[in-house]
């Protein structure tokens, strides 16, 4: 099942834990208007291409704009046998209003 975490729990999750990988889901020019530092990026539709370059043995979490393309990619990664998967419930927008204001909304 696809973990849904609001960005204080992702913040929090970043500051005490080293087994996470943070991938953006976003196209190349949303990531250049407002981007999480260490986040990879892996568009949406490059994901099925890319799968394999993602680490089975730490947690993934995802997110997007708003959070629906991070779900769809969460769903997706649980579907390909990855068992900790998580998305950023309301994306990078969240996170700027509830985590980091200097972070642009767009």
């Amino acid at each position: 099942m696809l973990n849904n975490l609001s960005p204080t729990a992702i913040r929090e999750a970043l500051a005490s834990r080293q087994d996470i990988t943070l991938v953006d889901v976003r196209e190349p020019a949303e990531h250049a208007t407002a981007h999480l530092a260490g986040a990879v990026l892996i568009p949406l539709h490059t994901l099925p291409q890319q799968v394999e370059s993602l680490p089975r043995d730490r947690e993934i979490i995802l997110h997007c704009h708003h959070g629906m393309r991070s779900e769809m990619a969460g769903n997706f990664l649980l579907a390909q046998g990855f068992s900790r998967v998580s998305h950023m419930v309301g994306g990078i927008d969240a996170w700027s209003m509830d985590v980091d204001p200097s972070v642009p909304r767009y």
